[in-house]
């Protein structure tokens, strides 16, 4: 976060060390930031070519004339995510795994009353367990190594990737994934007569953007 105020910043999801070439917002002699979230100053390091980045921090950076006035401020928000291996999934088959609980159960940590083949997201209600927390469970397969972001048109919950966490997101799901296949676990619930989650399940990485292809999405066997 930024210190002091500051512009609104531009943002930069990475996996791995970048390198910002930094165009401040009026041209000027001198380029100066700051990477703690303060404001950049006439004694702020000055940067001679592309800054190096390694962490998340937020990068803030000014033009200074020979007078030392200093230009509009912009800032780059870069958040390094770390980076989850790819896993053997064994033998698998096309489509998803539907499991479902017992009432009021915790789906993360329970074990599942039932489970059965599903070719992809439910389209109705009917297709799921009434009143019973379920999980639409797979593999789901990225083309290259970069950070990834899942949606979801209903905004449930789910999870991609070894030790991940269950998460909602505003604006999408960020993920750094290594090339291959990665667990996938989404929250499947029937609420007041109809399917809470809606497919399909879209993405934007290194390899395109649009719905995740059908092909990328299996089960184990």
């Amino acid at each position: 976060a930024t210190r002091g105020g500051g512009p609104a910043p531009g943002v930069v999801r990475a996996f791995r060390p970048v390198r910002l070439t930094l165009t401040p917002a009026a041209p000027g002699p001198v380029v100066r930031y700051t990477t703690d979230g303060t404001p950049p100053t006439i004694t702020s390091p000055a940067a001679d070519g592309p800054v190096a980045v390694e962490k998340t921090t937020a990068v803030r950076f000014a033009s200074f004339d020979a007078a030392g006035r200093r230009g509009p401020e912009r800032c780059v928000q870069v958040t390094m995510y770390p980076t989850r291996a790819a896993v053997d999934p064994g033998p698998t088959r096309a489509g998803l795994e539907l499991r479902w609980f017992a009432a009021g159960a915790d789906r993360a940590t329970a074990t599942p009353d039932g489970k059965r083949a599903v070719a992809g997201f439910p389209a109705t209600a009917a297709e799921l367990p009434p009143k019973r927390p379920a999980v639409l469970s797979g593999f789901v397969r990225v083309p290259e190594a970069g950070v990834y972001r899942f949606d979801l048109p209903s905004k449930e919950a789910f999870r991609v990737g070894t030790g991940a966490e269950w998460a909602v997101e505003p604006t999408g799901y960020f993920v750094a994934l290594e090339a291959g296949w990665h667990p996938l676990d989404v929250a499947a619930d029937t609420k007041d007569g109809k399917v809470s989650v809606v497919g399909p399940l879209k993405w934007v990485g290194p390899g395109g953007s649009g719905p995740v292809p059908a092909d990328n999405l299996a089960a184990a066997k």
